[in-house]
């Protein structure tokens, strides 16, 4: 098994939250319904 990557606990810049999953997505300037996953280069909608 991967050894498990360690995230920092502390806000990211940009970040609304301080949620695990900002590390994963950014909010979309203008709407702050929308989220772009910074792995699959995708806006989430909702």
């Amino acid at each position: 098994m991967p050894p498990r990557q360690e995230f920092p606990t502390g806000r990211l810049e940009g970040a609304p939250s301080v949620d695990i999953g900002w590390h994963f997505g950014e909010p979309v300037a203008g709407n702050r319904n929308n989220v772009k996953c910074k792995l699959y280069d995708k806006v989430i909608k909702g």
